[in-house]
């Protein structure tokens, strides 16, 4: 139960006089006639004036040349919708990731949970979640580090979080090197 849903009425919008004026036919006056579909008046104004036959570039070159150049057009066009199809099911993982995460969050209000009850969860030492929290958090290089930089960045506008961070942080340094020193 997400608090997002998406219509797809609302992407593609159309009014009740568009889509009766599409499917109209002019019929009403000569049954014995071929039926016509109107258009309406915003279709007519879509729809780009002839400007003739299109013109393309004279064959040129022999058989092998011309076979050579098609295969290099069919390649540029096999790579340009490799590349397409690569970009939407990277954007549609991005959606069902961004989807079920929400789905989690619900979840935890829905149990009358915080995301803090989470992270506390898991990385409290004394709930025995050590394989967890490395395998799925310090596992990977730079993870941490994302996360203090995501806290500090120009984006999180929270001050308090801000000056909370680098509070710890000079603290901790301080410890450290009066340990070491």
């Amino acid at each position: 139960m997400s608090n997002y849903s998406y219509s797809t009425d609302e992407e593609f919008p159309c009014t009740e006089d568009e889509s009766e004026s599409e499917n109209s036919l002019e019929s009403e006056d000569n049954e014995d006639r071929t039926p016509r579909r109107t258009v309406s008046e915003a279709e007519r104004l879509t729809i780009p004036p002839s400007s003739g036959p299109i013109r393309s570039s004279p064959v040129t070159g022999n058989a092998e040349q011309r076979k050579a150049k098609r295969a290099q057009k069919a390649q540029k066009k096999r790579q340009a919708t490799f590349q397409k199809n690569k970009e939407t099911k990277k954007r549609e993982e991005h959606c069902q990731k961004k989807a079920a995460l929400d789905e989690v969050l619900d979840l935890l209000r829905a149990k009358g949970l915080q995301f803090w009850d989470l992270l506390e969860y898991v990385f409290n030492p004394a709930n025995d979640m050590g394989a967890i929290r490395f395998n799925e958090f310090f596992a990977k290089k730079h993870r941490v580090t994302k996360v203090l930089e995501w806290w500090l960045s120009l984006e999180n506008r929270c001050r308090t979080a801000k000056a909370e961070v680098t509070e710890w942080i000079t603290e901790y340094a301080a410890a450290k090197m009066s340990n070491e020193a």
